[in-house]
């Protein structure tokens, strides 16, 4: 089997670019820093963004820039051809990594690796290759490869989701502190104000006539030697 060239441009292993701050570090590994930065931005202990404390929340410039490098992560149309160039790439990608390896029938392999690389965007399929050829000791089969890309899409999916809730959520604690503050002035007038509510309603209870209690009149029923006397007059 014939070696296969070097791809010519080695930066296109590096999809995912993101700004260097304290909460995210550039480095080539592209899903390996994906996952730190999930991590970052949502602890395992944090069930929600809502629940980080301000200071742990990504600016809205990292937040926009990792939006921004995660555009491409669309499913491709059928027939595209600047995606059918990413799918060569990365079957070419992946043969170079391993060039001792051989394949009783190598076009029946690189189809089974491009129709599971045409289901998944640019982003996702060389971020699943990358990390493929640096953690792989042989060729990966189809089944391995289909686990890679779907590690990588929802990696990277997660990793968007999470930027979009940082956004959001720093512009919502940003209109909530614009908010004017309550002054101690004001914590007393509304003090004031209740206590006035509370006065005036026990005041009206107190003013409020008694209810009188409904007498019952019953029937004295008859005694018992006037019911005689009854029955023998009509007698």
């Amino acid at each position: 089997m014939t070696a296969v060239p070097a791809p010519q441009n080695p930066q296109q292993q590096t999809a995912l670019a993101l700004p260097a701050s304290p909460a995210l570090e550039p480095t080539a590994k592209g899903l390996e820093t994906a996952k730190r930065v999930v991590t970052r931005m949502l602890p395992p202990s944090v069930s929600y963004v809502r629940d980080l404390p301000a200071n742990a929340l990504v600016p809205a410039e990292k937040c926009h820039a990792i939006l921004t490098a995660l555009e491409p992560v669309q499913p491709p149309a059928q027939g595209d051809a600047e995606h059918a160039a990413v799918v060569a790439d990365c079957v070419l990608r992946l043969l170079g990594a391993f060039p001792a390896r051989k394949i009783a029938d190598q076009k029946a392999y690189r189809q089974a690796l491009e129709t599971l690389l045409w289901e998944y965007p640019a982003l996702v399929c060389r971020q699943a290759i990358d990390q493929l050829t640096r953690t792989s000791a042989y060729l990966p089969n189809r089944a391995e490869l289909a686990n890679a890309l779907n590690e990588a899409n929802e990696t990277l999916l997660k990793l968007r989701r999470l930027a979009k809730a940082h956004l959001e959520d720093g512009e919502r604690r940003a209109k909530r502190a614009a908010l004017p503050r309550m002054t101690d002035a004001d914590r007393a007038a509304n003090k004031d104000r209740v206590s006035a509510i509370v006065a005036k309603f026990l005041n009206r209870e107190k003013e409020a006539p008694a209810p009188t209690q409904a007498t019952e009149t019953h029937a004295t029923p008859p005694r018992a030697h006037d019911a005689g006397e009854g029955a023998a007059a009509h007698a």
